[in-house]
């Protein structure tokens, strides 16, 4: 792509320098000065372009680190809360007493045999 750039920055040169020896409002000048335009409006487009796919490519880094965090997250927070619960059941196996509301309603939740 670089190289694309270059070479048409070095022909848009070229007929900058053959321009100047053209008299203006000539059939000569007119179709240089639209050759410049052309190759000028490819250029743009080239940058355009680039600059779209490096933008697509920070988002799709940004999506994918996204994804694992937001993964990462919703498996460590459910082994978190049930470990502490888990704690918490021990604890009342242990003393025989139930020791927050949130254990309390988890053994609602289960039936027993």
């Amino acid at each position: 792509m670089e190289e694309t750039k270059k070479l048409i920055d070095r022909r848009i040169e070229i007929l900058e320098a053959g321009l100047k020896d053209l008299t203006p409002g000539s059939e000569g000048y007119e179709s240089v000065s639209s050759a410049i335009a052309e190759l000028l409006k490819i250029r743009s487009e080239i940058d355009k372009n680039e600059l779209a796919s490096t933008t697509t490519v920070e988002e799709g880094r940004k999506d994918r680190w996204t994804k694992i965090g937001t993964t990462a997250f919703s498996v460590t927070l459910p082994l978190f809360v049930y470990s502490l619960l888990w704690k918490r059941g021990l604890k009342f196996e242990e003393e025989g007493y139930v020791s927050s509301t949130s254990v309390k309603n988890l053994f609602q939740r289960f039936k027993f045999f």
